[in-house]
């Protein structure tokens, strides 16, 4: 599957796809929204959920590890621990 064919695909479709095939890497809160960045097939799925609706609001995929959508997911990470002492 590619991302243009996921986005083809209606909301619940998407969902399924996402449950049934995707790995959860990260989840990040605001004050208003939560987002769950996944890896499905060969892309990445960046997720945006309103907390108090419990609604979807966004989706959006992209293909590089460069991509400015991960930055803020990568933010987040603390890597201290991985420093030599």
């Amino acid at each position: 599957m590619t991302p243009s064919q996921f986005h083809e695909l209606e909301c619940e479709e998407q969902m399924l796809e996402i449950f049934n095939n995707a790995v959860e890497l990260a989840v990040r809160e605001d004050a208003e929204h939560r987002y769950h960045l996944y890896k499905l097939h060969d892309f990445y799925v960046d997720e945006m959920w309103h907390k108090e609706e419990c609604a979807r609001v966004a989706i959006k995929t992209f293909t590089s590890v460069e991509s400015a959508m991960l930055r803020p997911y990568l933010e987040r990470i603390d890597i201290a621990c991985l420093e030599r002492k």
